[in-house]
C-alpha cells in the first residue's frame, strides 16, 4: 500500500504540469480529460434517461450547439484565468471523462469546479443508471480523495472582495453561450494574487445515501444541511434537503456532533431514526406536510415553470441558526441552479 501511495506521488509529480493530457485509473475504470465529444455523448444520454435527476452535466437545459459553444468558451476561459493569476491549472478545465475498463464505455462524468467557500474546489460527478449498483463509487472517491490529498496547498485561484461564485455564475451564464464572450468582464472577478487550495466540499441529497455514505466514510465533513423550497405556479409546492460536506475537516464547532448524530441516522438501516431525522429538518425549515419532496427527471425539471425559489440554510456550526439566503423570482432553467 505504501509503495502504491509513493508510486501515486512521483507519478503526479512529473504529470502535474500537463493534467490535462494524462489518464488516471482505478480497478475498474479508467479517467481521461473530457473532450467536446464526450459532451455530445453525455447529453444524448441524458436526454433518454428517465431516472430521478440528481445529477446532469447540461446545467442549463441548453440545446447541443450553445452547450458546445459553452464548454468551449470554458476551456478558453479556464487557460486566461489561469495565466492572469499565473498559476497552473490542478485539473482539466471540463472534468474527466470516466469509462468503463471493461468495454471503453463513456460512464460517468467528474469536475472540480469552483466552490462557494473560498480556497475550496465543489465536486460535481454522476455515474449513468446502468452501473450505479457496480459498487463504483467508493474506488472512484478513493481516488478523488487522493487527488486533493496530494493539490491541497497548490496555488488557486480565488474571487475578489465582496465577489462570490453565485455573482460569478450568474455572468458566466449569459457570456458561457455567447460566440464571442466578455472574457475581460468574467476575469475581473478574480484576484491576480493567488491562494492556496484548502480542499474539497460536496452537495448532497439526502434522497441519495449510497452517494452521502461514500463521501462520508471517505472523511468529508458534514458542515451545513440546506433547505430549497420551491414556490410551484398552479401546482403542489417542492422542498429538498442537501448536506453539504468538506475535505479535509474545516471546523470542530459546538454542534458538531450534532449533525453528525443526524446524518449517521440519516444513513442508518432503522426506519424510525430516518424518519425522525426527516421530520426533525421539516420543523426546523418549516416545511408542512402538503409539501412535496423534489425528485423529478431531468426532462420534468426542465419542463417545470417555477416562480418563486426561498434558499435556506442552517449550519449547525457555533448555534444552530436559520438563515434565508435569497427570495427571488425565477424561471427555468434559473431555478435548479445552485
Amino acid at each position: 500500500m505504501l509503495i502504491n501511495h509513493i508510486f501515486f506521488i512521483l507519478t503526479l509529480l512529473f504529470t502535474h504540469i500537463t493534467l490535462s493530457t494524462i489518464t488516471l485509473e482505478t480497478d475498474h475504470t479508467r479517467w481521461v480529460p473530457w473532450t467536446i465529444e464526450h459532451t455530445q455523448s453525455w447529453e444524448h444520454y441524458e436526454l433518454l434517461d428517465k431516472s430521478p435527476s440528481q445529477f446532469r452535466r447540461n446545467e442549463y437545459f441548453e440545446d447541443m450547439p450553445t452547450l458546445i459553444q459553452r464548454d468551449t468558451n470554458w476551456q478558453i476561459f479556464s487557460n486566461l484565468v489561469h495565466a492572469h493569476t499565473e498559476t497552473t491549472p490542478i485539473f482539466p478545465s471540463l472534468g474527466f471523462a470516466i469509462l468503463e475498463k471493461e468495454n471503453n464505455e463513456l460512464i460517468g462524468s467528474l469536475r472540480f469546479k469552483l466552490s462557494s467557500t473560498k480556497g475550496y474546489l465543489s465536486l460535481s460527478y454522476g455515474l449513468k443508471e446502468s452501473v450505479r449498483h457496480k459498487k463504483l463509487g467508493t474506488e472512484i472517491a478513493h481516488l478523488i480523495f487522493k487527488l486533493i490529498d496530494y493539490y491541497v496547498g497548490h496555488p488557486f485561484i480565488s474571487f475578489k472582495k465582496n465577489l462570490c461564485k453565485g455573482m460569478f455564475m450568474q455572468e458566466w451564464y449569459e457570456q458561457g453561450k455567447l460566440p464571442n464572450p466578455n472574457f475581460n468582464k468574467l476575469l475581473d472577478f478574480f484576484e491576480k494574487t493567488p491562494i492556496k487550495l484548502h480542499g474539497l466540499t460536496a452537495s448532497v441529497d439526502i434522497i441519495n445515501p449510497a452517494s452521502l455514505v461514500i463521501l462520508y466514510r471517505q472523511g468529508m465533513q458534514p458542515i451545513e444541511i440546506e433547505c430549497a423550497k420551491y414556490y410551484v405556479h398552479e401546482g403542489p409546492n417542492l422542498f429538498c434537503f442537501n448536506i453539504t460536506l468538506a475535505y479535509p475537516a474545516i471546523t470542530l464547532g459546538l454542534n458538531q456532533e450534532y449533525i453528525n448524530n443526524l446524518v449517521l441516522n440519516i444513513l442508518s438501516r432503522d426506519q424510525n431514526r430516518i424518519t425522525l431525522a426527516e421530520n426533525f429538518l421539516k420543523n426546523i425549515f418549516n416545511v408542512t406536510p402538503e409539501w412535496i419532496y423534489l425528485s423529478l427527471n431531468r426532462e420534468e425539471k426542465a419542463n417545470l415553470r417555477l416562480v418563486q425559489s426561498k434558499l435556506i440554510s442552517s449550519t449547525f456550526l457555533s448555534d444552530i441558526t436559520i438563515q434565508v439566503k435569497t427570495i427571488q423570482r425565477c424561471e427555468p432553467p434559473y431555478c435548479f441552479i445552485q
